[in-house]
């Protein structure tokens, strides 16, 4: 399949794009971004963290709720879920996501082990799969998020589905750890690489720099709303 250029969601995010092997960063609204270039593939990093005034089972519920994050307006584009649902946070270009528990290879030492294809749309359609793992203690909760090729996809679901995705990598990490009996302090630390031809221009540095910061406080924004929502 052809690749798509991503638009302004978690996991679409664009990268900034500079000379060849040049590295640089920048602090936007909170968020920590650090790019840098090997060869032909482009590197991006970007962290932000937040207290929330919420105990840590709380906090995770809010962290795994990938399901209430999508656009109303694409509701007639859903293929898997119910059309009449309204979306509880706003993400700007996923149609939905549709959780997968029953996986082979399903990792037991985890506290939860999962996947989710992301329905899209961004000038078109897209679809991918991620891995979902979350570990627990006392005290700290990690959830990660590894975007998963076609052939890793197969070695958990028997499925025809393909993806289409213009990124080799893409990982996401919340780290949850207890402040207070009601206070936890949440990191999210985003990660991802491309060689996309497009996507390794110069000239697009400063839209994605932009685009990257409001795709990961849109995220946290979804925290807030999550604490104060009945």
């Amino acid at each position: 399949m052809p690749a798509r250029l991503p638009g302004r969601s978690l996991w679409l995010l664009p990268f900034f794009l500079l000379p060849l092997n040049a590295f640089a960063q920048k602090t936007i609204d909170g968020v920590h971004l650090e790019t840098s270039k090997t060869k032909s593939t482009r590197h991006l990093k970007a962290t932000k963290s937040v207290t929330l005034n919420l105990n840590l089972a709380e906090s995770l519920k809010l962290v795994l709720n990938f399901n209430e994050k999508c656009n109303n307006n694409f509701k007639d584009k859903r293929k898997w879920t119910d059309r009449g649902v309204e979306c509880k946070f706003h993400n700007n270009n996923l149609i939905e996501t549709v959780f997968y528990r029953d996986i082979k290879n399903r990792n037991p030492s985890w506290k939860d082990h999962f996947l989710l294809v992301r329905h899209g749309y961004n000038r078109g359609s897209f679809l991918y799969f991620e891995e979902i793992t979350v570990e627990q203690s006392d005290k700290e909760s990690h959830v990660r998020q590894r975007l998963l090729s076609d052939e890793e996809v197969k070695s958990f679901l028997d499925t025809k589905l393909e993806t289409e995705f213009s990124f080799q990598k893409v990982d996401g990490h919340f780290h949850l750890k207890q402040l207070a009996p009601n206070q936890t302090q949440l990191t999210y630390t985003y990660e991802s690489s491309t060689d996309h031809w497009l996507l390794n221009k110069e000239m697009m540095i400063g839209e994605i720099f932009d685009s990257t910061a409001k795709g990961i406080n849109d995220l946290f924004l979804s925290f807030a709303s999550g604490m104060t929502a009945p």
